[in-house]
């Protein structure tokens, strides 16, 4: 990438910063996934010392509006599946909560199993709400989305 405090490479992200005679910092600004890896400093004396550090690039959870469930209207008995994708690096874990609108709409529950999917078996009149799934991987933001549920019924 670089030799001595010059770059070799056309990427001007990467430079060479010496905020001190004896440092020598390899910057990589707006690093991106595919900059991950094993990176190697080499010091050419006798013998040549070298020191090898590893990047893991992160990336917080975003989830995917395109695969993902908007609003969803159901009739009573009928299953449903609500699609919440996410991605992110780590991979992030994503959790349903319904808003339960005859309490408080700030008032949240838990539902179902965590993942991308939440299935309600037989819904009635008392599941109609906002739910909502959120992604985390533990890089800050999380990521959330609502989604309506609409159930229809005959009285």
């Amino acid at each position: 990438l670089t030799a001595r405090d010059q770059r070799i490479i056309s990427d001007a992200r990467i430079s060479v910063e010496r905020p001190f005679k004896d440092d020598w910092n390899l910057y990589i600004r707006d690093v991106e996934h595919s900059d991950a890896g094993k990176y190697m400093c080499q010091i050419n004396t006798d013998p040549v010392k070298i020191k090898y550090v590893m990047l893991y690039v992160h990336e917080p959870p975003r989830i995917i509006e395109e695969s993902s469930t908007s609003k969803k209207t159901a009739k009573e008995g009928d299953t449903v599946q609500l699609f919440c994708n996410a991605t992110g690096i780590p991979e992030p874990t994503v959790t349903w909560y319904r808003r339960r609108s005859d309490i408080n709409r700030q008032a949240k529950e838990v539902v179902g199993q965590n993942g991308e999917v939440l299935i309600i078996y037989n819904i009635s009149r008392y599941c109609e709400d906002l739910y909502e799934c959120v992604a985390v991987n533990g890089i800050q933001p999380a990521a959330s989305k609502e989604i309506k549920v609409v159930v229809e019924f005959i009285d």
